[in-house]
């Protein structure tokens, strides 16, 4: 597998790191001992942080806007996501891509803390 994966990975050939969940499946000791035999990289999953969640990221925030106030009936609640979901210009959900970088950014910067006020500076990450 590695020899697949070092010719897409012409920058970072020297190790392959490994970004895995910690559910026990994922991290039982055959596994582990596998991946420290294949000498991968193995990243620690970091804990739940609505900073750094995507699926929020860049979806819900403008979502609620479109939301608030209304007090949907039965699936008018579903058909007015939908709408909204097919509202937005072609744009809006690669902007909100090309800015997960900033964000993961300033999160890391607190050493994945999670921060109430940095969340306010930078509202689209909550």
């Amino acid at each position: 597998m590695k020899l697949a994966i070092c010719p897409k990975r012409k920058k970072r050939q020297d190790s392959v790191c490994v970004l895995q969940d910690n559910a026990c499946p994922h991290t039982d000791a055959l596994k582990m001992a596998t991946l420290l035999k294949l000498k991968w990289d193995v990243l620690p999953h970091p804990a739940y942080n609505p900073g750094l969640a995507q699926s929020g990221y860049h979806l819900f925030e403008p979502m609620k806007g479109f939301l608030e106030g209304k007090r949907p009936q039965n699936g008018e609640f579903i058909a007015g996501v939908q709408c909204w979901t097919q509202e937005p210009p072609k744009t809006f959900f690669e902007t909100g891509i090309k800015k997960l970088p900033e964000s993961w950014h300033k999160f890391t910067a607190v050493n994945g803390d999670y921060n109430a006020e940095l969340c306010k500076t930078f509202p689209l990450c909550c």
